[in-house]
């Protein structure tokens, strides 16, 4: 089974806990945990500083989509999920990874298992799809759930496919920048450079911080190039840190214009979580820390699973998330309305489509802004270079 390691605070005593623990899933880790008399602060893979993440990828998410969907429709179709994993695996769609999951899925099934324990026990589906089908079965809902857990796990792959859309375009232009801008410094630059100091050119002083860049690029390039990849390898170490993470993600999340696009998104994917969640009959402190996975950024599940210990307090939603809390404002004030009018999962599957059309709103004004900002940007540096060496050049030919 998977180790994981957790910090955290014994409840009778107050004092520290750390340590590690096996469990099939982080979720399992937690509630064993708590069973155990101690409030989870932090939990996380125990894995490895430095690791080759595109060995094992777990299931695509696409694929798994597909199969939710794919299974809801037969259960719908009266199908008991024993005949439908059956059916699934006759099909032998996707690669032979996936057909190994289905055959065992149905296998265990087969053999008397519940859904829920057959998807823990291949322990590659996320957290929050296997506690929903857990409350469709444990509230007899299964029908009924499963095409919101297919919903749910599209519309959050959605969001971060066009988060990921847009970033790639500006980062490309970045790249792009930087390796013109490197090729003219340390190359085309030097050669103007000895040209002028041949013909003896008085060189105006923008074309002299022009060349004495290039100068120094090309001296102390190497120091500043094995500075950068040092500085990304301590980066890289302090992230893996789960407290310097989470401080990194709480500082994201502060970023202007790209910070509310990432409080939106993971806004609009808690609410639709806790809204399938609570709507399935799962408690409310449960269905808090099962949802403490969904969010991207780790602060954000860090305040779930506070709030999850407050709730186990008997403590309502909004009280439990707290003050400081750094959720959508949509998503607390609809959180608030449904606690009150007795309708959260309503409210907040209202919040999860309020966020959406929000953070959908807010990246395409970044999308419309990102594209003029960068070709102003670019152009004002190819307009410098041009102008510093142009200069020299046109009072060389009026010399001659």
């Amino acid at each position: 089974m998977p180790l994981y390691k957790y910090r955290g605070i014994h409840r009778h005593s107050g004092s520290r806990a750390t340590g590690k623990i096996e469990a099939k899933t982080k979720i399992d880790a937690a509630r064993t945990l708590t069973a155990r008399g101690i409030t989870v602060t932090d939990i996380d893979d125990d894995r490895p500083i430095f690791r080759w993440e595109f060995i094992d990828r777990g299931l695509p998410a696409r694929w798994t989509i597909d199969f939710f969907r794919r299974l809801s429709t037969f259960v719908g179709a009266r199908l008991s999920v024993p005949d439908a994993l059956e059916l699934m695996a006759r099909e032998g769609q996707g690669s032979s990874r996936q057909k190994a999951v289905i055959n065992r899925l149905a296998s265990a099934a087969a053999g008397g298992s519940s859904l829920t324990s057959a998807l823990r026990e291949v322990g590659q589906f996320p957290s929050t799809a296997v506690a929903l089908v857990e409350a469709g079965e444990a509230s007899g809902n299964l029908e009924r759930l499963l095409p919101g857990v297919a919903d749910m796990l599209e519309n959050s792959y959605r969001a971060r496919q066009r988060l990921l859309t847009m970033l790639i375009y500006p980062s490309l232009m970045m790249a792009a920048l930087m390796g013109a801008l490197a090729l003219l410094l340390l190359f085309v630059l030097p050669a103007f450079g000895n040209l002028f100091d041949q013909l003896g050119t008085q060189l105006p002083p923008i074309t002299m911080l022009v060349l004495s860049v290039g100068l120094l690029l090309a001296d102390i390039g190497w120091i500043i190039l094995v500075g950068l990849v040092i500085a990304l390898a301590v980066v890289i170490v302090a992230i893996r840190n789960p407290r310097y993470h989470c401080e990194v993600d709480r500082l994201l999340l502060k970023l202007p214009l790209l910070g509310e696009l990432f409080t939106l998104s993971d806004s609009a994917d808690t609410a639709a979580a806790l809204s399938a969640l609570t709507g399935g009959g799962l408690p409310l402190a449960d269905a808090l820390e099962i949802a403490a996975g969904v969010p991207a950024n780790n602060y954000l599940s860090w305040q779930l699973h506070r709030a999850a210990s407050a709730a186990r307090a008997g403590r309502r939603l909004t009280a439990a998330l707290g003050g400081d809390s750094r959720f959508s404002q949509i998503f607390l004030s609809l959180t608030a309305v449904g606690e009150e009018t007795g309708t959260l999962p309503d409210s907040l599957g209202r919040a999860a489509e309020i966020c959406r059309y929000e953070s959908r709103s807010r990246r395409k004004k970044l999308e419309a802004l990102a594209e003029p900002t960068l070709l102003l940007f670019i152009g004002g540096l190819v307009a410098v270079l041009v102008f510093s060496l142009a200069m020299p050049l046109l009072d060389t030919v009026t010399m001659l």
